[in-house]
């Protein structure tokens, strides 16, 4: 996942999403692939709903977009009620869909995950199949690592895997 996304260079070849090098310095690759593998940077000063915004208006949103789109994705992703608290006040559930609402809450075509659905209860994963569903129809390429058979199963249509002749 790590060499997906872009932070860790093959061990030979070279991987490519789409016409692109997997490599997070590049603009471009950066603007097309948005990844959670790690736990992302959080602002311990800043409330859920800050940070959201921060990374919308990042990404382009005006003020009302990104105020708008914050509490939209933590709505889609069941804790609306946590948009004025505070990272450190979080459960540990709580900070995977934070983590998850930080991660959507950008453009991209192409989504890596590392399994997005620790710590979530089974009302959790269903809310979080709903959004992955969202962006599937959108035309966006989703993969995940992961042990959930109900998030294979919905995140793999038409999944082909190629690999080099050369190889």
């Amino acid at each position: 996942m790590k060499t997906l996304a872009g932070r860790q260079l093959p061990s030979s070849g070279q991987c490519l999403i789409g016409n692109l090098t997997a490599y997070e310095f590049d603009p471009a690759f950066r603007a097309a692939v948005a990844s959670l593998i790690d736990t992302p940077p959080m602002a311990r000063d800043m409330t859920l709903n800050e940070q959201l915004m921060l990374v919308r208006l990042s990404w382009g949103d005006d003020d009302d977009e990104a105020r708008f789109g914050a509490e939209q994705c933590l709505a889609q992703l069941t804790i609306p009620h946590l948009g004025d608290r505070f990272p450190y006040e979080l459960s540990s559930g709580q900070l995977q869909l934070f983590a998850l609402a930080l991660t959507l809450s950008r453009p991209f075509e192409v989504l890596l995950l590392d399994e997005p659905e620790r710590h979530l209860d089974a009302e959790r994963v269903v809310a979080l199949l709903d959004v992955l569903d969202e962006h599937l129809d959108r035309g966006a390429l989703i993969i995940t690592a992961t042990h959930r058979q109900e998030i294979i199963d919905r995140t793999t249509h038409g999944i082909h895997l190629v690999r080099d002749a050369r190889s």
